[in-house]
C-alpha cells in the first residue's frame, strides 16, 4: 500500500474514531447538567413542601426565573408521569431524560450560568479565615479534603469549649461539602444539646436550640433524600428535646419516605401517637411489623394503640367508666405514656358530673 494510502486510511480511521468520542464528550457533559438539574429540582420540591407544610420560615430569597422554572418541571413532569413529584432517584432520572425536557435543561443551565438559581454546591465565603487559609486546597479541587480537617478542628475546639470556635467552622464545613451529612447530624447536636447545658437561661438555651433547627433545615434542602437529617431534625430535637410531636411527627414522616433505620418508623409512629392519633400509629406499626416479625419492641407498642383505640370505641358507646378503666390501667402500666394521664383526668371529670365514683371500680375522689 502507498504511503498516500496508508495516510488517507489512517485519517478516515482517526476521524472515525473522533466523531464517537466528541459525542461521548457531549453526553457526558450533558448528563453532568441532567445531574445538577436533577438535584435542583429535588432541593426545590423539598423545600416547596416546607413552605406549604409551613414548617420553614416564610422567606424565599428564590429568584422569580428559578420559580417559574420549577413551575414548567413541575407541570411537564406531571403530564409525562403523574406520580413525578414522588419519584425515587431512577425513575425521575429517566423522566427527566426524556427529550421533551431538553428545552427546560437549557434553560435550567441558562440561569445556573446567570446565578439565578440556587445551585446545592452552595458559595464559597472567602473572607472566612478558617476557607482563606486553605486556597491552594480549594483551586485544586480538595474541598472535601479541606472539610475533613476542618471538622477534626471542630471536634478540637468542641473538647477545649471554645463554643464560639466552633459555630463558624460548622458554617464553613457544610459550605465547602454540602453533602457531608454527618456533619450538619453532628454539629446540630452539639448546638441543642451540648452546647445548651453550658448556659442557665431559657432564652440562651433556646438560641441554640433555634441554630440547630437552621442547620439540620439547611442540610435537608441540600440534601432532599437524607432520612437521617430528618430523622435528627424529627426525633432527636422536635420530639425529644421539643416535645413538638405535630413538626416530630412531619419530619419522622418525610424520613420514611427514604432509605432508613427501621427505628425511625417506631418513632413516627409514637409522634402520631401523643398526638392522639392512635389508628394512624397502629397502621404504621403493624404494616412494619409485617416487614420486620422478628422484631418485638413494636409489639408492645401494637398491644398499647389497641387498648386506646377500644377505651376510644367505648367512650363513643357511652361507656365512660370501662373507658376510664383502661387509662388509668395503661397509666398505671406505662409510666412514660404522656396521653394516658391526660385521658384520666378528662374522664374522671366527665364521670363526676354524672355521678360520684365508686372506690369498687378503682376510682375514688382522692384519685
Amino acid at each position: 500500500m502507498s504511503r498516500w494510502k496508508e495516510s488517507l486510511t489512517f485519517g478516515a480511521l482517526a476521524f472515525a474514531f473522533l466523531i464517537p468520542i466528541s459525542a461521548v464528550q457531549r453526553g457526558i457533559e450533558t448528563d453532568q447538567a441532567r445531574v445538577g438539574f436533577l438535584r435542583w429540582v429535588d432541593n426545590q420540591e423539598a423545600f416547596q413542601k416546607q413552605v406549604v407544610q409551613r414548617i420553614v420560615k416564610d422567606s424565599d430569597d428564590r429568584t422569580p426565573e428559578e420559580i417559574d422554572l420549577l413551575e414548567r418541571v413541575e407541570e411537564l413532569g406531571s403530564s409525562l408521569d403523574p406520580n413525578f413529584g414522588d419519584l425515587q432517584v431512577d425513575p425521575k432520572w429517566a423522566v427527566i431524560r426524556r427529550p421533551e425536557f431538553s428545552p427546560l435543561l437549557e434553560d435550567f443551565v441558562r440561569l445556573a450560568r446567570q446565578s439565578k438559581v440556587t445551585l446545592v454546591e452552595g458559595e464559597v465565603e472567602w473572607a472566612n479565615p478558617d476557607v482563606s487559609a486553605n486556597v491552594g486546597a480549594l483551586v485544586f479541587g480538595f474541598r472535601k479534603l479541606v472539610a475533613d480537617m476542618l471538622w477534626l478542628k471542630f471536634d478540637e475546639y468542641w473538647h477545649l469549649g471554645l463554643v464560639q470556635r466552633m459555630l463558624p467552622i460548622m458554617e464553613t464545613v457544610v459550605t465547602l461539602d454540602p453533602h457531608f451529612v454527618e456533619a450538619y447530624a453532628i454539629g446540630a447536636w452539639h448546638l441543642a444539646y451540648n452546647v445548651t447545658v453550658m448556659f442557665h437561661s431559657v432564652e440562651e438555651k433556646q438560641k441554640y436550640i433555634d441554630l440547630a433547627v437552621v442547620f439540620l433545615e439547611k442540610g435537608i434542602k441540600n440534601n432532599p433524600r437524607s432520612s437521617k437529617l430528618y430523622s435528627e431534625l424529627g426525633f432527636t430535637i422536635y420530639f425529644f428535646k421539643l416535645h413538638d410531636y405535630e413538626k416530630a411527627a412531619y419530619y419522622l414522616g418525610e424520613a420514611t419516605n427514604y432509605e432508613h433505620d427501621p427505628w425511625v418508623e417506631r418513632a413516627y409512629a409514637l409522634s402520631l401517637e401523643r398526638l392522639r392519633e392512635e389508628e394512624k400509629a397502629l397502621a404504621v406499626l403493624e404494616d412494619y411489623s409485617l416487614r420486620h416479625p422478628d422484631y418485638i419492641m413494636q409489639k408492645f407498642s401494637i398491644a398499647r394503640l389497641q387498648q386506646k383505640l377500644q377505651a376510644r370505641q367505648l367512650e363513643e358507646e357511652g361507656k365512660l367508666r370501662e373507658a376510664f378503666e383502661i387509662w388509668n390501667f395503661i397509666k398505671e402500666d406505662d409510666p412514660a405514656d404522656v396521653v394516658a394521664p391526660a385521658e384520666v383526668v378528662r374522664l374522671r371529670a366527665l364521670l363526676g358530673r354524672d355521678t360520684a365514683p365508686h372506690s369498687d371500680h378503682g376510682v375514688s375522689a382522692s384519685e
